[in-house]
């Protein structure tokens, strides 16, 4: 069985052509940067729902906390809070 012998040249040729792809790869995959001085979009939209959550909670307690209207209550705060967002 031949076995194949690869001399220390062909190694590094093969190394350093590795290390080249690996260099290329690490160019066009870059991880984006963090500004630290701009919410997220994961804090933004917990903001949003937060709003919306006490809205509706709002109109529960404006309406004598009657139950079964939760629904009511949530897609009206909702669009209050869309609707200044657009604004």
């Amino acid at each position: 069985m031949g076995r194949k012998s690869f001399s220390l040249t062909n190694h590094d040729r093969r190394t350093n052509n590795l290390k080249k792809e690996m260099m290329q790869m690490k160019q066009v995959v870059q991880m984006p940067t963090i500004n630290l001085n701009k919410k997220s979009d994961v804090a933004q939209n917990f903001d949003l729902q937060e709003r919306i959550r006490v809205r509706a909670y709002e109109l529960y307690e404006q309406r004598g906390r009657e139950n079964g209207r939760e629904l009511d209550d949530w897609l009206q705060a909702e669009a209050e809070a869309t609707t200044e967002i657009a604004a």
